[in-house]
């Protein structure tokens, strides 16, 4: 039997973690997952972030890092350090994304130099950028990992070496060594539902241990987690999802559990943890309508709980929304990225209608749905006429709702990091070209609450100070009654809770 410890940071949701425990344990081995610190969006910062950050823009028109909580003290790092010793594990399994590649490795740095335990990073970071990680830890798992989490336990169990293991790569004598790759795991109903038991789970935060750590969501258990597909039907240029695509190609990446097998996911949480909303972290979960049909009729009956999912507006997307209101959806999330055609098409790399974001939009509103947009802003490959453009969109769009704006994350390999030149990069830290993207963040942040604004923006429009000073642009003071009105709707569902608020 081995013993395996998987640490995830500002993660307690930990989806692949919590699967790959499920998996060990049905193969009789015993995992542990050690969750460090809890997930916060309140973290705002001066200055400018690192390549690696993702950042988003809160209401106020300040940044803030996605991903991560508050910094992991020396404390919280020796309980970890200590409580591993006390586990004795055989191996430790990090998940590793974009964001948390510099924390990931400098905790590894310190496991290593206290343990003698092998560690291996999995996840999107070491994924997409395979030879950076490597660098950080004894080994990664490119990849899906649910074959090969099972293979690295038998080795460990016989004594084999487990970099021999497929989808394992790493550093030797001969320098990178990748090795090759599992088949995809075709079924996804044979994989085991997510560990949420709280055996064999602490959580460290604010300087203390919890054991038997029983919470599966950042809302404190008012939320469970589910995912019923994985892949994506688009090809976005941004995305890392197409870099999965190309792993395993010709292999179809998109495959999806049947409705059965999800409800079934949901009823042991519904039983267990008494949650009342289901997120479904679906890339688009509406895409099929025989599925969704099915699935729709069955939730109804078995589940019968409110529900939030990601929408792309379609064609077919209208039909839906009534089968998704039916079935219990209240918020869901539209990606517009960008307003303008030319960016979606030419540098995105999306499909985009303007006419069927609105009419998507419309029937939302009509429907009582509530919905958040996507944009992502400091492109420096936008020009300030597809600025203007996002922004009369963000105005068109029917109101309330609540945006969420990020600042363009570009990751190594992906189709636009090769359009992101040197001089590009250094061009997008100049002076006036930030001043810029916060002058519209700051103007996009006054769309979506009043139609009122509209001629609010007209007025800084015309007065050129704003622009060159735009942190004199304050959104949520300006939008403050309007801002009160729209969470004191929204009270009576507890959805400021869930998404309306404050970053």
């Amino acid at each position: 039997m081995a013993k395996i410890v998987f640490l995830s940071l500002f993660d307690v949701n930990a989806e692949g973690l919590r699967t790959l425990s499920s998996i060990l344990k049905k193969h009789g081995h015993r995992p542990f997952i050690i969750f460090l610190k809890r997930y916060s969006r309140r973290k705002t910062f001066s200055g400018e972030p690192e390549d690696d950050d993702w950042v988003g823009i809160d209401i106020r028109g300040r940044p803030f890092l996605h991903a991560r909580g508050h910094e992991i003290s020396d404390k919280e790092k020796t309980i970890c350090l200590q409580l591993i010793q006390q586990i004795n594990p055989d191996l430790i399994g990090m998940s590793v994304t974009t964001p948390l590649r510099r924390i990931s490795a400098e905790l590894t740095q310190l496991l290593k130099k206290t343990l003698d335990t092998p560690v291996i990073w999995g996840g999107p970071a070491p994924t997409t950028e395979p030879e950076k990680c490597a660098k950080h830890c004894d080994y990664i798992c490119i990849g899906e990992g649910e074959r090969t989490i099972i293979e690295l336990a038998r080795c460990l169990d016989s004594g084999e070496n487990m970099a021999t293991v497929q989808n394992v790569a790493y550093y030797g004598a001969d320098g990178f060594i990748k090795n090759p790759l599992f088949p995809l795991v075709e079924d996804l109903n044979a994989v085991p539902f997510k560990d949420i038991r709280p055996e064999d789970k602490f959580f460290i935060d604010k300087g203390k241990l919890t054991e038997s750590f029983s919470e599966v969501s950042y809302s404190r258990g008012l939320k469970y987690h589910a995912i019923s597909s994985r892949g994506c039907p688009y090809a976005c240029s941004y995305c890392c999802e197409n870099q999965y695509k190309n792993l395993y190609s010709p292999q179809v990446f998109l495959r999806r559990r049947s409705p059965a097998h999800v409800i079934g996911e949901l009823k042991k949480a519904k039983k267990q943890l008494h949650c009342r909303i289901i997120q479904f972290e679906d890339e688009i979960f509406a895409q099929d309508p025989g599925w969704l049909e099915e699935f729709s009729s069955l939730y109804r009956t078995e589940i019968d709980l409110p529900f939030i999912c990601y929408l792309f507006p379609d064609k077919n997307s209208l039909q839906r929304l009534h089968m998704l209101k039916e079935a219990g959806l209240i918020l869901t999330c539209l990606g517009l990225q960008s307003g303008s055609q030319r960016t979606n098409r030419e540098i995105y790399h999306r499909p985009y209608s303007k006419d069927l974001m609105m009419k998507t939009a419309a029937a939302l509103h009509s429907l009582k749905i509530d919905y958040y947009v996507d944009v992502i802003t400091h492109n420096p490959l936008e020009t300030e006429e597809d600025l203007k453009t996002t922004l009369a969109v963000l105005l068109e769009l029917p109101k309330p709702y609540w945006l969420c704006l990020n600042r363009l994350s570009v990751i190594d390999g992906t189709d636009i990091s090769l359009m992101m030149n040197p001089g590009l990069k250094e061009r997008a830290k100049q002076r006036d070209l930030r001043q810029l993207f916060d002058y519209y963040s700051r103007l996009y942040w006054l769309a979506p609450f009043t139609s009122v604004h509209k001629h609010t923006i007209t007025t800084i429009q015309k007065i050129n100070f704003f622009k060159r000073y735009p942190r004199f642009i304050n959104p949520l003071f300006l939008n403050l009654p309007f801002y009160a009105l729209f969470l004191a709707k929204k009270g009576g569902k507890r959805l400021q809770h869930l998404f309306f608020r404050p970053a």
